[in-house]
């Protein structure tokens, strides 16, 4: 189901249609509308929600959403369900666009030809989401933003910082910041209690007047959430860390005239919110790595279409006095990777590079601990499980089950740095990957993949342009062998420790994101 905006004086009209652009194509549609919503939402409301749109596709109605949607009851409980009709087929149409774009209609190949088709072209990828009819709404909504630019000023260093489920890095600003004595408020999007919550039907559909709309809904949460309103009003700055629900509300909850930062890690840039995000509104984005910034900006042409937008690149940071330099005697012929249950970290390259190592010298007796959560049971889809699979299997190995050790999340990894005297990154995509950051700080020699879905814009070399870098298990390996020397490793790991402590400190890296919250950088 699609809908476009209305022209003329009828503001927020749509015309709802079936997956299709063009109505003579709606009955050849509805199966694939089935498929594509199937995994999202389950058979029945499959079933109610089609049926829905084929009765209004074919009386050709109109719903107006001045009166459905609009200002005069934002979130009025009898719109709330037709919102969540037309933001859970929006979703879906995204992933169903987003397979059109890259030529694959099967979800277990979809991160596989992401990563080709970034490499190559990013703007491919979504070409068809943003010739949709909700793209193009997309679109014209920041358009708004940007034709009728709102002046906004820091008076002081007031913020306020808003996250949903993870906080891991956040709480390292609140902490960081109040430590600079400024007035640093939290807002956490799980608590937002409905109709003002931050899920799919409050965020996936937008608006022709934003403006005026952000301004009803501001008037409707002061009202209604008077506790998290006053959070809101009393900073000047609203930072939202991860591109995500989050940063979406904020565009369309908080009063316009509020300076809006958005903090970028990894994921996000590869998932549906950044589309949805009204980037004409937002003030600056920052991201944690130059690689994600070129490709947000590849993607969404970001510095051609919003000129006002700061763009800035801030990595995160930990703080050098937690991580101990102290080596057992067996660290040079021992592996570490931190982070590992699941397809995207490539815990199975890890496992060739020490059956490389085995091979090269068998002599040495090679190890790799794997630390951090066990890989999930159930709800995974069946490219992950079938990863999953494959990396239980090589674990059955004779040579490889005493070489290969699984520890459990810990808050206490150091003590697992400790014993280690490589720290490996093998994933398809990162944006900076702590563990290698924290690993060199404890004296582990960085040895990272040219991430794939990074590779087009040098991510990791940019990154650690002094680690080991690799493409292949054989590189790796071959790299590791000739650092395993004594001297040679010494003098790698004390280079690698230095620069971390150095470009990843809190002291270096704080100044530079306090500067970039609150507009202060040029």
């Amino acid at each position: 189901m699609i809908w476009t905006t209305g022209g003329g004086e009828n503001f927020g009209t749509f015309k709802v249609s079936i997956y299709a652009h063009r109505a003579q194509a709606m009955s050849a549609k509805l199966p694939g509308l089935s498929v594509a919503l199937r995994g999202q939402l389950g058979f029945g409301r499959v079933f109610l929600y089609s049926v829905l749109g084929a009765v209004f596709w074919a009386s050709g109605a109109k719903i107006f959403a001045y009166r459905l949607f609009g200002a005069a009851k934002p979130y009025a409980k009898d719109n709330r369900h037709f919102r969540r009709v037309f933001a859970d087929l929006t979703r879906a149409l995204f992933i169903s666009c987003l397979k059109q774009s890259i030529g694959s209609e099967d979800g277990n190949y979809l991160k596989t030809k992401l990563a080709e088709i970034v490499q190559s072209d990013p703007k491919a990828a979504f070409r068809q989401w943003r010739a949709s009819p909700p793209g193009r709404a997309l679109a014209s909504e920041s358009e708004i933003w940007v034709r009728e630019r709102i002046s906004r000023s820091v008076a002081s260093r007031s913020v306020l910082i808003c996250s949903h489920r993870n906080w891991s890095f956040t709480d390292r600003v609140v902490d960081e910041f109040r430590d600079a004595d400024w007035e640093v408020g939290t807002l956490s999007g799980r608590l937002i209690p409905p109709p003002f919550s931050m899920t799919a039907s409050n965020l996936f559909l937008p608006s022709d007047r934003p403006i005026a709309d952000a301004n009803a809904n501001w008037t409707a949460l002061m009202s209604k959430l008077p506790v998290d309103a006053s959070r809101i009003d009393k900073a000047d700055v609203l930072f939202v860390d991860w591109a995500n629900e989050p940063a979406i509300w904020m565009s369309r909850m908080a009063p316009p005239e509020k300076r809006l930062v958005v903090r970028l890690h990894s994921y996000e840039a590869f998932s549906p919110w950044v589309h949805f995000i009204p980037w004409g509104r937002v003030d600056a984005l920052i991201c944690v790595s130059e690689h994600l910034r070129a490709f947000m900006d590849d993607q969404l042409q970001l510095t051609k279409t919003y000129p006002h937008l700061e763009q800035y690149v801030v990595p995160n940071w930990s703080d050098p006095k937690l991580w101990a330099d102290e080596k057992n005697e067996e660290a040079r012929h021992r592996l570490i990777m931190v982070g590992y249950a699941n397809s995207n970290k490539a815990p199975i390259l890890a496992i060739r590079i020490l059956e490389e190592l085995i091979r090269i010298s068998p002599d040495k007796e090679w190890k790799l601990d794997f630390v951090g959560h066990e890989w999930q049971s159930s709800g995974l889809d069946s490219e992950e499980e079938r990863y999953r699979d494959q990396f239980f299997d090589y674990l059955k190995s004779e040579t490889l089950r005493s070489a290969i050790s699984l520890h459990k999340y810990t808050d206490k990894v150091g003590q697992h740095f400790q014993d280690a005297g490589f720290v490996l990154s093998a994933s398809e995509r990162e944006s900076q990957h702590m563990a290698v950051v924290e690993g060199a700080m404890s004296g582990c020699v960085p040895v990272v993949r040219r991430w794939p879905l990074g590779e087009r814009w040098n991510g990791a070399a940019q990154l650690y342009p002094d680690a080991l870098l690799w493409e292949t298990p054989h590189q790796a390996a071959e790299l590791i062998h000739l650092h395993s020397n004594e001297d040679v490793w010494h003098e790698k790991r004390r280079a690698a420790r230095l620069d971390a402590r150095y470009r990843f400190s809190p002291q270096v890296l704080v100044p530079q994101l306090s500067d970039a919250v609150f507009g202060l950088r040029g």
